[in-house]
């Protein structure tokens, strides 16, 4: 069986700064390799670490306050249709399916990665999704804030810059 087309990205060793999960990272501009279009490159914010990476993601972060955690993912896929990508974040953290109909009247629109991708929030009982999906060539880019719900509300706004900063490069 072949190593997987984003294994350079399943927490190998390295010795960068802010590379180990849990390190704390500063704001400033840093790359990933993208499995195409180039290197992917953003703004990390102030008190996103890096997390170990699900073997799919091209970058992984995560933001804790005490027992509250999040975490923040970056993922290349095959294209599928917006509705079903969100009516499975929405069984994620238990909110029932909704209609295309529902669905547009509640996305929002956002550039990144030099396209405009749609923006959702996703708030449940006790967790919240913020949800980017943006098509970039042969690929669609979902960029992903899961976790508990005061803490995702509070990253609400680090989150938005981080997902206008994302470059393919």
């Amino acid at each position: 069986m072949g190593a997987a087309p984003f294994a350079p990205f399943a927490g190998g060793a390295s010795a960068a700064p802010g590379s180990a999960p849990n390190e704390p990272v500063r704001p400033r501009p840093t790359s990933t390799s993208a499995a195409a279009g180039g290197k992917l490159t953003h703004d990390t914010p102030e008190g996103w670490t890096v997390g170990r990476s699900n073997g799919l993601s091209a970058a992984t972060f995560n933001v804790a306050d005490g027992e509250k955690k999040v975490e923040i993912t970056v993922t290349p896929l095959r294209p599928s249709t917006l509705l079903e990508n969100v009516n499975r974040w929405r069984a994620q953290i238990n909110m029932p399916a909704t209609t295309n109909a529902e669905l547009a009247q509640s996305m929002k629109k956002v550039e990144t990665l030099g396209v405009s991708g749609d923006y959702v929030e996703l708030v449940g009982e006790n967790e919240t999704i913020l949800g980017v999906i943006a098509p970039v060539g042969d690929q669609v880019w979902f960029i992903k804030l899961k976790g508990e719900s005061t803490l995702a509300q509070r990253e609400n706004a680090r989150f938005q810059a981080f997902v206008k900063s994302l470059q393919l490069k």
